[in-house]
């Protein structure tokens, strides 16, 4: 075989060759470039699936209102977070919340009756006082406090009714004042001590009989007064303290305080 043709041989298979490599290289780069495009795709994937997960984490608080009604169910199939777990978060972020609480009330003066008064009230053997506060008991039963002051001791008829200058009242004062939605009262004021201590121990044990009506000012022992009430509505505490300046020139019974 001549030269010649040997050297087109050599040519043809160098050809060859160097095609057949450069295809090798090709799919090689190929490859690489696929695999780099797939990578790519992933990033992206999370990075939409985490930008969609930190907007349903934020939107969730925006739905909750102040009246407590669930916030519209959110789809879980976004991101694979579950109906409890959106649950969960739901109610961690409500009981973060601080809702306003808020209660009502009225005040009024002294209840301080007088001979005229209690003679009005006593029909039949027995003492009313709810027909005096008819026309009242419609406001004040529209609040959620009602506080008036006592200022007649309720030592009871059966000590003695009594007037001007040391009063002594019925029970039956205490009843129409109740009757009429009141539920806190005073009971300190400068004729806390016209009838003694046994119109004051009188007086506490009536109250002690209405658990509901926050009272203070007088009490029947050291132990009671060292006992602070604490009452809770709408979801709001409260009490009382009640202090009286004088007596009217009355003395405290030696012994008490």
């Amino acid at each position: 075989m001549s030269n010649k043709k040997m050297k087109g041989k050599n040519k043809e298979n160098n050809y060859y060759k160097n095609s057949k490599n450069n295809n090798i290289q090709y799919k090689k780069i190929s490859t690489i470039k696929s695999k780099k495009k797939k990578k790519s795709s992933i990033d992206i994937l999370i990075i939409v699936l985490l930008i969609i997960l930190v907007i349903l984490l934020i939107q969730v608080p925006f739905g909750l209102k102040k009246d407590k009604k669930p916030v519209k169910e959110l789809d879980p199939s976004y991101v694979g977070v579950t109906m409890s777990d959106i649950e969960t978060l739901e109610n961690n972020i409500r009981n973060d919340l601080i809702y306003e609480k808020e209660i009502s009330m009225v005040m009024v003066g002294d209840a301080l009756i007088h001979q005229s008064i209690y003679q009005d009230a006593y029909k039949n053997g027995k003492y009313d006082f709810t027909k005096m506060l008819s026309r009242v008991k419609p406001i004040i039963s529209k609040y959620d406090l009602a506080y008036y002051n006592q200022e007649t001791i309720l030592g009871g008829a059966k000590l003695g009714v009594s007037t001007y200058p040391r009063f002594n009242s019925p029970y039956e004062v205490g009843d129409a004042f109740r009757d009429a939605g009141f539920n806190v009262v005073s009971l300190a004021n400068n004729h806390t001590l016209d009838r003694g201590k046994q119109a004051i121990i009188n007086s506490t044990n009536y109250w002690k009989k209405y658990p509901k009506v926050l009272v203070a000012g007088s009490y029947g022992s050291q132990s009671d007064r060292d006992k602070v009430q604490i009452f809770e509505k709408n979801g709001i505490t409260y009490t009382m303290l009640s202090y009286t300046t004088d007596t009217n020139g009355l003395r405290i019974p030696n012994g008490e305080t």
